[in-house]
């Protein structure tokens, strides 16, 4: 299909257009089998790039008023006369090569027509007279053009199906026909999209007009204004109350407590003194960054109103809720914040409830903090969205995709906005180039329209996962995506993440409960173990893995996680881990050794033979993991370290030859070389002193295993420990937690065992030596 594609490419001018094909266009370099990619432009200002593109004063080639529009209808002046001091401008005439293509016949495409692929090298090196198709296509490729002159880089046009290219839509569906212009570039991080026909009369105009029964089955684009029109998105959360019924909620009285900013009066307010609360008062959240360019917040008066100088962030939320038509607004700084800690903390613990039940949350995506305010409400949005008017219509580039654009924001960074985006029922993100609304049906793009009625299975850069009920095997995902995350204080790392753990806790039948965010995965998720116990949960939760990157020794990747040394939590649990830096958090698997995906996720999976677990505060106090639960859940001292008495073994780092200053595991270390290579790799992360001159060890203790004493296969986890700094004084941490595969777990005595047939070559692909190993029961206390 591609070859026959490019022969048309070449030969529709004598086949269509009874005209022979342009010398020069005969001397473009060749299309290349590189792989299909859709590409959105760059949001760079498109009248730079028609500039550079050989537009120039008096041209009709120039970018309309504040649309960003390429004109190229061959009309003397699209605004009725000359330029603004009355002069006349010349026709702009396309090129020869894109007067050969005619793209306005081909981007009003209809079926039956060929659909060829045309080259757009030549857009690359800009004609002398100025050409409307090459201004608006070297818009479109952006920084992907620039430097590309004289090289093997062949961009291309294509024409698209919906149904080829976007997630959702089958040959069946009723937008499958829809047509869209792809542009193929070489660039692959460029941002995905399309280029569509634009709204017009026959669309029905207005904001609402693709909410109605019955409205066309196509997909148009949508002209970006550089002020944001509030009748959009309330039509968009109309659509919502009116169509999603229970699956986006109904309406629900607020929190017992919670204070909300009244945006008419200007001032805080307690929901319990308010009318019609029993009847679903309806309100608004606001998730945001704060940045640093301001470092005093924001408090009202001792009778609740609000300064006059709030920030700017802050002042246009309250402007954007009251033009949506809501009243009240919450604002952790203004509402939450002031409240005493317990009430804080109670709130805090409630904060999933809170999200879930407002009308809608606003998320600014934009800025880098509350002094940049919110493009398109206090301030015009700078980027001009890019599109082309042709004598066949106008046609509009749909701007970056949402969930591109998002997941480069400040906002995607900071850590508390992680709950708050996705516990929300109804969201409305603002971004630097457009608006975007997700509820737990649809999702809505200002630069695209379409029927609201087929939006539920149309996906077109989603920002947020699609909804559904909590399932257990998804809380590792959120995990992962939470470390990535940056918080200015170490210690509110877990009330960031609360909201979220506690939705995991009410799942039916299968409540996930957790201890300092790791989770206790509910007993009916085990199978094939006689009796689940507290024990053999806290196991299975300990052997949590940041990256479960198969390792490649000799030289694995470099550790992505690295313990924080400020940290407010011990290291056994994963909230005591950052993110290292110029690590990227995308290609990394949270998990959980010997877990499984799918429920029933845990099989034949227990706690080591004679293990007990016990829970030691900062008052010294020490209680017993398994008898004493409820205990440990009421107590209000911070936990100190994790008692366990189970398995053990150690193993001696040795310095390596020829560098003085590297460590090895000892030779005859236990451990298949995978394991050795990735425990080496943990060591120079975190490597200890050049000057250090003792023997120093690691102590791999024994957690969680698979058939402990039972048939082979056997598979165990061990926490892989070394000294706090390498000082042989300090109390112990986690390096790491790695698999070790064995044929039988033998005990022997009071205190000894021996793992059988130990595994060398494990995760290779090969069998290696076999070798027994000899594990002693212990008590060790983990920091």
């Amino acid at each position: 299909m591609k070859k026959i594609s490019r022969m048309l490419s070449m030969r529709w001018w004598a086949a269509d257009r009874g005209e022979p094909e342009p010398e020069a266009r005969r001397r473009q370099p060749a299309l290349t089998e590189a792989e299909v990619r859709h590409q959105l432009p760059s949001r760079g200002a498109a009248a730079a790039a028609a500039a550079a593109a050989g537009v120039r004063k008096g041209s009709l080639l120039r970018v309309k008023g504040t649309t960003g529009r390429i004109v190229a209808d061959g009309s003397d002046d699209v605004d009725g006369g000359g330029d603004d001091d009355g002069d006349a401008r010349p026709r702009c005439r396309p090129c020869v090569w894109c007067a050969a293509a005619d793209f306005p016949r081909l981007l009003d495409w209809t079926p039956g027509e060929p659909r060829p692929w045309i080259p757009l090298s030549h857009v690359l090196a800009p004609p002398a007279a100025p050409c409307p198709f090459c201004a608006f296509f070297r818009a479109l490729l952006g920084d992907d053009a620039r430097g590309a002159v004289g090289g093997t880089f062949a961009p291309y046009l294509r024409i698209r199906r919906a149904f080829e290219r976007l997630d959702g839509v089958g040959e069946r569906h009723e937008l499958a026909g829809a047509v869209l212009g792809e542009v193929m570039a070489r660039n692959k991080t460029l941002p995905r999209g399309y280029v569509v026909r634009a709204e017009d009369d026959e669309d029905g105009a207005g904001a609402g007009a693709y909410c109605r029964e019955g409205a066309p089955a196509r997909i148009r684009g949508r002209t970006v204004t550089r002020m944001l029109d509030p009748v959009l998105p309330r039509s968009w959360i109309d659509f919502c109350r009116e169509s999603h019924g229970e699956t986006c909620g109904t309406r629900e009285a607020p929190i017992q407590g919670l204070r909300l900013v009244d945006c008419a009066e200007r001032r805080v307010v307690c929901v319990d003194d308010l009318d019609g609360v029993g009847d679903g008062l309806e309100y608004a959240t606001l998730s945001y960054a704060w940045g640093a360019r301001t470092t005093a917040d924001p408090r009202p008066d001792p009778d609740g109103r609000l300064p006059d100088d709030l920030p700017p962030l802050f002042a246009d939320a309250v402007s954007l809720v009251t033009a949506l038509g809501l009243r009240y607004l919450w604002i952790d700084r203004l509402c939450a914040l002031p409240l005493a800690a317990a009430e804080r903390r109670r709130q805090a613990d409630l904060m999933g409830e809170t999200l879930a039940r407002a009308a809608l949350t606003l998320v600014v995506a934009a800025g880098e903090g509350v002094a940049d305010g919110i493009p398109g409400v206090g301030a015009p949005r700078d980027d001009h969205q890019l599109s082309l008017q042709t004598r066949t219509g106008v046609f509009t580039t749909t701007l970056l995709r949402p969930d591109v654009e998002v997941a480069a924001s400040a906002w995607a960074r900071r850590a508390w906005t992680f709950q708050e985006g996705l516990l929300a029922r109804r969201r409305l993100v603002l971004t630097p180039s457009q608006a975007y609304f997700q509820c737990r049906a649809l999702h809505c793009h200002e630069s695209v329209a379409l029927p609201l009625r087929l939006a539920p299975g149309f996906s077109l850069g989603r920002v947020f996962p699609p909804a559904g009920a909590p399932r257990p095997a998804q809380l590792k995902e959120r995990i992962g995506a939470f470390m990535a995350r940056d918080v200015s204080r170490g210690e509110d790392r877990l009330d960031a993440f609360r909201g979220v753990l506690r939705e995991y806790a009410r799942i039916d039948a299968l409540a996930v409960d957790h201890f300092l965010g790791l989770p206790l995965f509910h007993p009916g998720d085990f199978v094939n173990v006689a009796v689940v116990g507290r024990t053999d949960r806290l196991a299975v939760g300990l052997g949590w893995m940041p990256d479960r990157t198969p390792p490649s020794p000799p030289d694995p990747p470099e550790p992505c996680y690295a313990l924080d040394a400020a940290a407010a939590f011990p290291s056994w649990t994963w909230l005591a881990w950052t993110l290292r830096a110029g690590h990227g958090a995308a290609g990394h698997v949270f998990g959980f050794n010997l877990v499984g995906e799918a429920s029933p996720m845990v099989d034949g999976v227990r706690s080591p033979p004679r293990m007990d677990a016990y829970v030691g505060f900062a008052d010294g106090s020490v209680l017993s993991w398994e008898a004493d639960g409820e205990a440990i859940a009421g107590k209000a001292d911070a936990v100190a370290f994790l008692r366990l008495r189970t398995y053990c073994f150690d193993v001696r780092v040795r310095r390596a030859r020829p560098q003085a200053g590297s460590r090895a595991l000892d030779d005859d270390a236990p451990l298949s070389r995978a394991n050795r290579a990735t425990v080496e790799a943990w060591i120079r992360a975190a490597p200890p002193p050049v000057d250090e001159h003792h023997g120093l060890t690691i102590t791999a203790v024994l957690i969680s295993g698979r058939s402990w004493g039972d048939a082979p296969p056997c598979a165990a986890t061990a926490l892989i420990c070394h000294r706090r700094g390498w000082d042989p004084a300090a109390p112990l941490v986690r390096l790491g937690a790695v698999g070790i595969e064995f044929a039988a777990f033998d005990v022997q005595g009071d205190d000894g065992a021996v793992m059988r047939s130990v595994d060398t070559a494990a995760g290779e692909g090969g069998q290696g030596e076999e070798r027994d190993l000899e594990v002693r029961l212990r008590e060790v206390d983990l920091y």
